[in-house]
């Protein structure tokens, strides 16, 4: 019926919001796509209110958009048409999830009522926030009028009061005197507003229209028959219309002339929809999910077709029978041609168009969008559709050309990839997602999540908000919504962090990778610093806590923070293959001492807490099993950390005595027997022995030879 408003004059109305609870989807927004958007989110987008009315009673249907804190509410008023909302009858209801549902009950039948929604939101209101419907007239559903069918052919209506040919009664059209047919049809129907509005057939000097109507079968006494045309007709629904697009009283301004001819009318128009134009359940449901009724209620298996398919599933998306069906829907050109069923792809008012559809053999098909190809080959696939990762290519999905009745082709993750297994290869995806390659970040990490919404899926938007998760939390996106749009940067994302101050618990500083782009050769070095080639000591340049030491000995990461302990940090085949995802970008800082050289940490992997010490590593033994603690981020005092000055290992002692320093045995590691020559030569595992004066010294057998200290010794 027509949304126009309406309201009753002593009535007692009341209305029942009919999603009493407040459902909130409290998903939790720490950062948005754009500056500003957090706050767009939760502005309320007020859409267009719908309101309808049956004998006592009128529905309102008002739908919203975006409001993520739930924060709004909807105020409903209803007055008799010729009223001004004076008489109090008003309703305030509480968030709920769009569409509000509101009834208005005990109305007066025959009245004309107005209507005013008014959406409030702290956050403010886009669109039209207050909304007014005139001149909805409570009516039996089973009246023909423009109050039950939502016809606007004429500015104040029809049948019903104050409208063209006035007030529609079941007498307009039936009588019980009636002889001759089965609907006891009147001989002579009349408009109650002769003669200031009189029906096509009627006079101003002839009041009334003669009537011939006998059955509802295939023959000249049924509704109505354009076929060749005619300049008048005595058929009870043609002797009324004048405006409509099929079936007139005069057919000269009619463009088609073959709409169901000499068909009973009622088997599409209920009658007990006032005759309205049949909506999606009239024929085949809405969706079409049952097989035994697909082809229509009235006509079942007239289209062929022998499965519902993936109807129900794609409803439940928020996919529109216009996405599929193109141009066909509804009263659409190419609808109910000839029982044939119509495919045409389009998407968001045409962004995304055409595909493939490889049809059923038992039906016949047209396409209504130019790039679209329909066939009957019988495959019953879709290929080349956006909807299932057409435009994503290359996208790691398994099947981009489900099959309408396989459920299992159409899996998550078979269209673009989302699965730890098959994670989409676009941007930099594999990284984040990916088991191996990758983090094994779950999509909503970054993505809103489409199973709390389905309207957030196959929206032609990425969707791209942060979750709470530390790990992406209070992050920012630079890019557009719009899928495929130029890749943005990632901001104030934890990932992308130095993870850690010097002293602990300061403000973090942030890597901003593009999202096409990643870190490229940089990797670990854009976020902890360093030299701009990933493999040069990558943790030279992290200036917290010691890291800057132990770069000055040739460490890397996986020296400390070892994935798998067992394999040599020292082995540059191995290196790579250490820093494993599974305990990077994680949250905390995994300390693992690589088994090599041993060892504990016994400070908090927790981001932000204080430092702990270092007990048991060979780096801070005198390398002869005595071992001393170092805490992290602390100055060692030179050799004397580590080792006794002078070592008690050995005939150190004895050469001590003689005033030598360690340069004279260990000359490539150190000229002044202070300061460390050649880091490599240093904490390596190894007694590299090399005489300032010449000489030789034997590993094996620990012997020294030809040094001018003495001919030939073995080290005690």
């Amino acid at each position: 019926m027509k949304p126009v408003g309406m309201k009753t004059p002593a009535m007692s109305g009341r209305v029942t919001n009919l999603f009493p609870s407040v459902f909130v989807f409290f998903f939790i927004c720490f950062a948005c796509l754009l500056p500003g958007m957090a706050h767009a989110i939760d502005t309320t987008e007020a859409l267009v209110a719908t309101v309808t009315a049956s004998n006592t009673q009128i529905q309102v249907l008002a739908p919203y958009n975006n409001d993520l804190n739930a924060g709004n509410s909807l105020t409903v008023e209803w007055d008799i048409d010729t009223g001004n909302y004076s008489s109090g009858w008003t309703q305030s209801l509480a968030h709920a999830v769009s569409p509000y549902r509101a009834s208005i009950t005990g109305l007066t039948e025959g009245l004309a009522y107005r209507v005013r929604v008014t959406f409030s939101d702290a956050d403010g209101v886009t669109g039209n926030a207050v909304q007014e419907f005139r001149n909805i007239v409570t009516m039996s559903s089973l009246i023909h009028a423009s109050a039950t069918t939502g016809s606007t052919k004429w500015p104040n209506g029809w049948g019903v009061p104050g409208g063209k040919y006035g007030a529609f009664t079941c007498d307009t059209c039936h009588t019980r005197d009636a002889t001759g047919n089965i609907k006891s049809i009147r001989a002579t129907i009349t408009s109650t507003s002769y003669p200031t509005d009189i029906f096509p057939c009627e006079t101003d000097t002839s009041r009334g229209c003669g009537i011939s109507f006998l059955t509802t079968r295939d023959t000249p006494g049924t509704y109505g028959d354009d076929n060749g045309g005619h300049l008048t007709s005595d058929r009870i629904c043609e002797s009324c219309h004048s405006l409509t697009s099929f079936h007139r009283y005069n057919t000269t301004g009619q463009t088609t002339l073959d709409h169901n001819n000499r068909q009973d009318c009622a088997g599409c128009h209920k009658h007990g929809d006032g005759y309205r134009i049949p909506t999606c359940n009239s024929c085949h449901g809405f969706p079409p999910s049952d097989n035994t009724t697909l082809a229509g209620f009235i006509y079942p298996g007239e289209t062929g077709s022998q499965t519902a398919g993936a109807h129900s599933a794609h409803i439940a998306k928020g996919i529109a029978c216009e996405i599929c069906h193109n141009g066909s829907s509804g009263s659409g050109p190419t609808h109910n041609s000839g029982k044939i069923v119509t495919i045409g792809f389009s998407l968001f008012d045409g962004a995304y168009s055409g595909g493939t559809y490889k049809g059923q053999t038992t039906v016949n098909y047209n396409t209504s969008e130019p790039n679209t190809v329909a066939t009957n080959t019988g495959e019953k696939t879709c290929n080349i559709i956006y909807c299932h990762g057409s435009s994503m290519t290359p996208n790691g999905g398994s099947n981009i050309t489900p099959a309408w009745d396989n459920p299992a082709t159409a899996a998550c993750g078979t269209c673009h990839g989302a699965t730890a297994d098959i994670a989409p290869t676009r941007g930099q995806h594999q990284r984040h997602s990916d088991s191996w390659y990758g983090y094994n970040y779950p999509c909503e990490y970054c993505h809103k999540n489409p199973s709390l919404d389905a309207s957030l899926h196959v929206n032609n938007k990425s969707e791209i908000i942060f979750s709470n998760d530390p790990k992406v939390a209070g992050g920012q996106y630079s890019g557009t919504p719009s899928v495929l749009d130029a890749y943005g940067t990632c901001t104030q994302v934890y990932c992308h962090s130095n993870v850690q101050t010097s002293p602990p618990g300061g403000p973090l500083t942030y890597a901003n990778p593009n999202w096409g782009v990643g870190f490229g050769d940089q990797a670990c070095n854009l976020c902890h610093g360093g030299p701009s080639v990933h493999f040069d000591v990558p943790i030279d340049g992290n200036t917290t806590g010691s890291h800057p030491k132990h770069a000055a000995f040739g460490y890397n990461c996986t020296h400390c923070h070892a994935a798998y302990p067992d394999w040599d940090p020292d082995d540059p085949w191995t290196t790579c293959y250490m820093c494993h995802p599974s305990i990077h970008a994680n949250g905390v800082i995994n300390v693992a001492v690589a088994t090599k050289y041993g060892g504990a940490y016994s400070g908090s992997p927790q981001p932000g807490d204080a430092y702990g010490d270092c007990a048991g590593v060979y780096c801070h033994s005198d390398g002869a099993g005595h071992f001393r603690n170092a805490a992290w981020g602390s100055s060692l005092s030179g050799c004397i950390s580590c080792h006794d000055m002078p070592p008690s290992s050995g005939a150190h002692p004895q050469h001590a005595a003689l005033s030598l320093n360690c340069s004279e045995c260990h000359n490539a590691t150190t000229t002044d027997g202070v300061t460390i020559t050649t880091p490599s030569m240093h904490i390596n595992i190894s007694v590299d022995v090399s005489f300032r004066q010449g000489g030789s010294y034997d590993k094996p057998t620990k012997t020294c030879s030809t040094v001018s200290c003495h001919v030939n010794r073995t080290w005690p």
